[in-house]
């Protein structure tokens, strides 16, 4: 430091007598290898950050073989941008200090070409700290697993360090994206990773998903919680699809499909706030609906909401109070897709079937 270089290696090796080599050789040392950084600048002109230049009297010189002579990961991905002609790199900022040696490595091997850099911000966590696990998941993978489409965490991702330029638009298609994308557009300042609005963009992507490619992203995940078991019979695709319009504006990812869905294929075990509307003062309630759906003709959603309406104005009580129950012993759940398209799927029997099992818990208790 006291010489105005870097904390680090010092050079000590570079000149030493074939007697101090031969001692060291004795003691059984192992000499890694180094890159003689030679007097100089590098310039780059990054598309990010502008005109970057490094002074090599800053940069000590560096390690490119291990004593056990393996490679190190510099001279590697060197050779490896060299041998492929890799024109752009675009990696994160962190790395941007490894890049004069890069290009001295690269000079060394021959090369007279300078590859186009682009060192973009980290993604950070709340604390403005790097990302890291404390933060929540780190893999794609993971946010793949726990629900997320691909292009609702691109699009999210894109948005952190980048914009089209109009100040508005945030929301795009992957073909949207790659027609827009321009590094031109990338800040410099890094930004912070939001779960919550990632979670947002999610479900509004659910939303705009046909419901034939929804049923198709949700397969893996019935699959999964064991709800629906591959190969999935066509009637109960058939199923999926019919609620496929219902259940998307209720999710924001496509795990919570399943539980959703689930009182369509099983007979619903009540949740706890389900099972504390099947009192014996609600039994009567849920065999009146038993008898009303079983005269309902045709068996439609239209028809099923007159009849189910009529009935709940006739109770004297509210509209929720009354339906609130038939919704429990329907779905076993207060939070369900609609209750008459739920009752129009589930069909006549099975519907009626579980009015009366969810009368008679009421009634006289499990």
């Amino acid at each position: 430091m006291a010489a105005g270089r870097p904390p680090g290696y010092d050079g000590r090796c570079r000149n030493l007598t074939e007697a101090e080599r031969a001692a060291f050789e004795a003691e059984g040392r192992k000499p890694a290898i180094r890159f003689l950084v030679e007097p100089g600048e590098t310039v780059i002109d990054d598309l990010v950050h502008g005109r970057v230049h490094w002074d090599h009297s800053q940069i000590a010189d560096f390690v490119v073989m291990r004593a056990d002579r393996t490679p190190i990961y510099l001279l590697t991905v060197t050779y490896d941008d060299e041998a492929m002609g890799i024109t752009h790199i675009i990696r994160g900022e962190d790395i941007l200090a490894s890049t004069p040696k890069q290009l001295m490595i690269a000079r060394a091997l021959g090369s007279e070409r300078t590859p186009r850099y682009a060192h973009v911000p980290l993604i950070v966590g709340a604390d403005r700290a790097p990302l890291s696990k404390r933060h929540g998941h780190t893999s794609v993978a993971a946010y793949r697993d726990e629900g997320f489409l691909p292009e609702a965490l691109i699009n999210y991702l894109v948005l952190l360090n980048w914009s089209v330029g109009d100040g508005v638009t945030e929301r795009f298609t992957i073909p949207e994206l790659i027609e827009a994308f321009d590094l031109k557009g990338v800040t410099r300042n890094p930004s912070a990773f939001d779960v919550m609005k990632l979670t947002a963009l999610n479900g509004e992507k659910i939303r705009a998903l046909d419901p034939d490619e929804f049923v198709e992203r949700i397969r893996p995940f019935m699959a999964r919680a064991e709800v629906l078991h591959e190969p999935i019979p066509d009637e109960e695709i058939g199923v999926l699809r019919q609620m496929a319009l219902h259940v998307q504006t209720r999710i924001t990812k496509l795990t919570e499909a399943p539980e959703q869905l689930r009182f369509l294929f099983y007979e619903p075990v009540p949740d706890e706030r389900a099972a504390a509307l099947l009192t014996p003062e609600r039994a009567a309630l849920l065999e009146e609906v038993e008898k009303i759906l079983a005269s309902v003709e045709p068996w439609t959603v239209e028809v099923i909401h007159d009849a189910m309406m009529a009935w709940a104005d006739g109770t004297g009580l509210k509209r929720k109070d009354a339906l609130q129950p038939v919704r429990a012993a329907i779905t076993g759940s207060l939070v369900s897709p609609p209750l008459f398209e739920s009752i129009e799927v589930l069909r006549r029997e099975r519907t009626l079937q579980r009015l009366r099992n969810a009368a008679g818990v009421a009634r006289h208790g499990a």
